[in-house]
């Protein structure tokens, strides 16, 4: 599954263009770690609409007479000053979106002032045609602060990508990697908690054992090492070190790990297996209670550790049912194993990948 596939990718393709079709220009901010594609994505889905972006390249000329220079390399009025009123009108502004990538203060400023002047064209000139851009900010471009005018629509590419995204994308290339099944579901899980947001580090973790997967530091500190990244260095939004999921502040885990914060690891790890598992864990206590279902209910009623009274057997914990079972000569090792693992997991403790795997808790209970 192509990334650019989730929902929130394609609602950011969808918003740009949207912007662009009504005649706005757009900013977006474009984030380090962030998919690479969107201008591809935004041509195409600009085709679809009758729009044509054109590329230019910034080099030392303004703004206005690299974009006349664009639309017309002959044009007269290139021999004399131009200025930004010098495009109202021009031919071949009709259907046409002009675009650049920036990655530098001194190269973005000039492109930022001339949007202004465009936003005011649009103002005192509404009837009349002026020039559309779309400037895709990146690394040091993100430092210039974007005024946001009426003709200037200024959007975060990051604020558009979400867990479930990249969630989305994990299970799909898990199933094809693991097949069907638990282990697939455990994977892809695992390597979501863990990535979040970073396609490249989702890529990196599904290629791992499901050993080094749920023992990952060593992964993340050799890719946070490939991306210069250092125990120093500050999480910042820009170079992808730090991101706002679910109204909570989530650093890297490349970061983490370079940081030493394995425990913040261990509790993604951990998050990933408790999604699969604890739903089986339950539906193994509700198929033990239902086998033993006659020989519980003979227990009862009977007061637990809390001084509550059970009455019904369905209401019974794990724990409870393999201690009232072993008080009535019952022993069972699946019964106790099931019970450990669910007490694993309730003390935020992950399973090693043999016994998050067995057969124990995977297959169906029956006596």
């Amino acid at each position: 599954m192509n990334e650019w596939l989730t929902p929130g990718l394609t609602a950011l393709v969808e918003a740009v263009v949207s912007k662009l079709c009504e005649g706005s220009s757009v900013v977006v901010r474009i984030p380090r770690l962030f998919p690479a594609g969107l201008e591809s994505r935004v041509r195409t889905a600009a085709r679809e609409s009758g729009e044509m972006l054109k590329r230019i390249d910034p080099d030392e000329h303004s703004p206005a007479r690299r974009l006349m220079s664009a639309l017309d390399p002959d044009d007269p009025e290139l021999s004399v000053e131009i200025s930004t009123a010098c495009l109202l009108d021009k031919p071949g502004l009709e259907g046409t979106v002009f675009w650049l990538r920036l990655t530098d203060v001194a190269r973005t400023t000039p492109w930022l002032k001339f949007l202004d002047e465009v936003a005011t064209l649009r103002r005192t000139h509404p009837g009349r045609l002026s020039p559309r851009l779309l400037l895709l900010l990146e690394e040091g471009a993100l430092t210039c602060a974007v005024g946001r005018k009426v003709g200037i629509e200024v959007l975060d590419a990051d604020a558009h990508l979400d867990f479930i995204d990249l969630l989305l994308v994990a299970m799909h290339r898990a199933r094809m990697t693991c097949g069907s099944g638990i282990k697939s579901q455990l994977v892809g899980q695992t390597c979501s908690h863990l990535a979040i947001w970073d396609f490249g580090l989702l890529d990196r973790l599904l290629d791992e054992p499901m050993e080094r997967l749920f023992q990952p530091d060593p992964v993340l500190m050799d890719y946070a090492s490939e991306l210069d990244w250092s125990p120093e260095t500050t999480p910042d939004w820009t170079n992808g070190g730090l991101k706002t999921c679910d109204g909570a502040v989530r650093v890297h885990s490349g970061l983490a790990a370079i940081r030493g914060d394995s425990l913040d690891l261990a509790s993604r790890v951990w998050s990933g297996q408790a999604s699969v598992l604890m739903p089986i864990l339950e539906m193994r206590r509700q198929e033990i209670v239902d086998a033993y279902r006659d020989i519980l209910r003979a227990c009862l009623p009977w007061k637990n550790l809390y001084e509550e009274w059970i009455q019904s057997p369905d209401d019974l914990e794990l724990g409870e049912v393999d201690y009232l079972l072993s008080r009535s000569g019952i022993v069972s090792a699946r019964v106790k194993a099931i019970k450990n693992a669910r007490n694993e997991l309730s003390h935020l403790r992950s399973l090693p990948p043999l016994k998050a795997l067995s057969s124990e808790i995977v297959s169906r209970f029956a006596r």
